[in-house]
């Protein structure tokens, strides 16, 4: 069945790739109207709107802190990032953390033509890391109401580390944490994220903690919510005993 499941998880991160890819149609230029002052007044008000419309899809955008708004595309599939439920036309982002620190959270809300707000939350993106990040309420978007302001609030994270005193191997779509030193450690911590090959699916990181691990000893964590693609450890902790 897991396997079934990140099959199908591919085959729908693809298809989101490419609508993120695709380009319009294009046309076949018309031959030129014969100019008078009023076509080059209107052809004067077209370029201004069209040069509006380019500054409303502008992207990359800077979001502050090093995070980069990649792409804005609908997807259809689970959100992951509310409850998980299949979600039709999936308000869907692309951020990058093109910083020197990474990224502990992050609230961003991109404001439509209408008024209407999406908003997206990311946690633990490493430096160099990309993900796709759902609408909070499962918002949809067509396309047809373009984005035309984002903001965020970014906070950056330097304490995000690997504690290479337990060890963590991806075995069968979970973690299995190993206590490599002679001392028992207490709330053995590890943050992990959905990896699907480059780009973490969902902008959310889990948690899970294990509360004593004996010297040589090892626990596995199930990861569980890492159904579309395979867990990525992103930091280890560890307290002595």
């Amino acid at each position: 069945m897991k396997h079934l499941l990140r099959a199908m998880g591919a085959a729908m991160l693809a298809a989101l790739l490419l609508s993120a890819c695709s380009t319009p149609q294009e046309q076949t230029e018309p031959s030129a109207p014969q100019t008078t002052q009023a076509t080059q007044a209107a052809t004067g008000a077209t370029e201004e709107s069209a040069t509006e419309a380019e500054e409303l899809l502008a992207l990359p955008r800077d979001l502050g802190s090093g995070l980069t708004l990649q792409a804005v595309l609908p997807f259809s599939g689970p959100n992951v990032d509310a409850d998980g439920a299949e979600s039709d036309q999936l308000a869907t982002i692309i951020v990058q953390n093109n910083g020197g620190m990474a990224v502990g959270a992050a609230d961003i809300t991109l404001t439509c033509e209408d008024g209407a707000e999406l908003r997206f939350r990311v946690t633990d993106l490493p430096v160099g890391g990309s993900c796709y990040a759902f609408e909070l309420n499962s918002a949809q978007y067509t396309g047809e109401n373009r984005v035309c302001a984002a903001s965020a609030e970014v906070e950056p994270d330097g304490s995000l580390s690997v504690d290479y005193r337990v060890s963590v191997m991806v075995q069968d779509g979970g973690l299995v944490l190993v206590n490599m030193t002679e001392d028992t450690l207490h709330n053995v911590t590890v943050r992990y994220r959905t990896d699907t090959g480059g780009t973490y699916f969902g902008g959310l990181s889990y948690m899970a903690t294990v509360e004593e691990l004996a010297p040589g000893a090892s626990q596995t964590v199930l990861a569980a919510e890492c159904y579309m693609g395979l867990p990525s450890v992103i930091a280890v902790s560890a307290d002595e005993s």
